[in-house]
């Protein structure tokens, strides 16, 4: 991961299984901020991954998350150079390439499955919670104060 990861971008990482990021990298899901509701399961799956506390901060507050940071709460596996980023990945993915694959799938299979269902259904949760979300009171707001260039106000909101 270089530069920023906003909203899906920072969601996918949650799925992928070795992410690696530049010192530059940033992740930040302003959902909440946005009137909205976290996406692709990431409800269920940044808990999992980075424990409660973590997730509640990156969920509720929405704020930037610099790579360090995403590294200490286990968002991440490493923090690299900007100019190592690539050959850091690409070193990884062959080690991974060069072994025998079905114990590599079998592996993954098992690491994944006592959540993936669980996933999947909060996925299915979120998305008809976000589309109407899309539509919501607070959401105008919030795209309202972005096109005034304003902190927006939810204050009016229950």
């Amino acid at each position: 991961m270089d530069g920023l990861a906003v909203g899906i971008g920072a969601t996918m990482t949650i799925h992928c299984d070795l992410v690696y990021a530049s010192e530059e990298a940033k992740f930040q899901m302003p959902f909440v901020n946005l009137g909205l509701n976290p996406e692709a399961g990431s409800s269920f799956a940044l808990p999992q991954l980075i424990g409660y506390h973590n997730a509640a901060e990156i969920i509720l507050l929405g704020g930037m998350v610099t790579a360090n940071r995403a590294y200490d709460m286990g968002f991440v596996n490493a923090v690299v150079k900007q100019s190592e980023l690539m050959e850091t990945a690409m070193n990884a993915a062959q080690r991974i390439a060069e072994l025998p694959p079905t114990p590599i799938r079998l592996a993954k299979s098992m690491m994944k499955k006592h959540f993936t269902d669980k996933v999947m259904e909060t996925n299915d949760k979120e998305f008809h919670s976000f589309v109407g979300r899309l539509s919501s009171p607070e959401a105008g707001e919030a795209v309202q104060a972005f096109m005034e260039k304003r902190k927006p106000d939810f204050s009016r909101f229950e």
